[in-house]
């Protein structure tokens, strides 16, 4: 790797990184080699080109990371989960109470048995007798143990019911009932991640919990949309692809004003950007009158000539429109 693709990053670059591996699972190219997706000979999406290099777009995604390297030995000794811990804290955790306490949402769902904070009255079912229920309170946080057969245990957890009501009839506890209603909600967020999946392939599983949260902030930022503005009608696909472009665009900007970039790299990230100016145009309408310096042909006349901003030459009008 290069000195010169080594600088420091920032905010505007990382979303843009983060835009790119959006665009990529809305195009279902998520799988594709990623090298694949910079190739210039016109079978990739030219807005990876335009946005960074490849060897940017490596170096950034080999840097990614979510912790301190240096103190993460330490941190993995007692914490599994160390590599990615400090973003799920400041994501999900306080999520749930922001949620609860300003919003009055509630959760529901099952838990492993495995979880090491579970009284072993709860994950021990040797003895119990078949759709026996054991219930836990801790706080707003309500635990239950259900047992519908011989050597099957339900574990679940809801900030929702505060009791220990059982359905007389299915003799399943109501907090199971409330949650088979709704479980059908996990499956589909699923399929809907997996429809524009922006997971690629990976042997670091930091990267592989990141991309499923892109996935559900993905689908969040969408339900989000469509309740500020109940009017507007949008796909997802679309959405996904507007939102992806939004996070490249600054970038996009900034690369307009890169001095070393082709000048037609410069003309399409112009286009793109929407950006008016002589800088930005092919042409020229401060036409001159000499030579062309494309056919330099003294048997031809002077004549009119345009100023070809790409080559930084005059052309007459046939050889400019030839060459285009």
């Amino acid at each position: 790797m290069r000195e010169r693709n080594c600088s420091d990053t920032d905010n505007i670059e990382v979303e843009a990184l983060l835009g790119l591996l959006l665009f990529a699972g809305v195009r279902r190219n998520n799988r594709l080699n990623a090298k694949d997706l910079f190739r210039t000979n016109g079978s990739s999406p030219e807005i990876f080109r335009l946005t960074m290099s490849w060897n940017r777009f490596y170096l950034l995604m080999r840097c990614l990371r979510f912790d301190e390297k240096d103190t993460r030995a330490e941190r993995t000794a007692v914490d599994k989960l160390a590599p990615i811990r400090e973003l799920l804290k400041k994501s999900c955790i306080p999520l749930l109470d922001k949620l609860e306490s300003e919003y009055k949402l509630t959760v529901i769902g099952t838990i492993r048995k495995n979880k090491k904070e579970l009284p072993k009255k709860f994950t021990e079912i040797r003895g119990r007798p078949e759709k026996s229920s054991l219930f836990g309170h801790r706080g707003n946080c309500s635990l239950v143990s259900y047992v519908p057969r011989k050597g099957k245990n339900v574990l679940l957890v809801s900030s929702m019911h505060d009791g220990a009501e059982i359905n007389e009839v299915t003799c399943k506890p109501e907090m199971i009932m409330d949650y088979n209603i709704t479980k059908g909600g996990v499956d589909t967020v699923d399929k809907m991640c997996e429809t524009y999946n922006v997971a690629r392939g990976t042997n670091r599983w930091p990267i592989a919990v990141f991309y499923n949260l892109m996935n559900v902030a993905g689908i969040n930022t969408l339900v989000i949309y469509l309740q500020n503005n109940p009017n507007r009608k949008i796909s997802r696909r679309i959405f996904l692809e507007t939102l992806s472009y939004d996070l490249i665009n600054s970038q996009l900007r900034r690369r307009t004003l890169n001095t070393s970039l082709p000048k037609t790299v410069k003309l399409r990230l112009a286009e793109i950007c929407q950006l008016d100016g002589p800088e930005y145009s092919a042409t020229s309408s401060n036409n001159k009158i000499g030579r062309c310096g494309y056919c330099s042909s003294k048997k031809k006349p002077k004549d009119t000539l345009q100023l070809c901003h790409l080559q930084q030459i005059l052309l007459f009008g046939t050889c400019y429109y030839g060459m285009s």
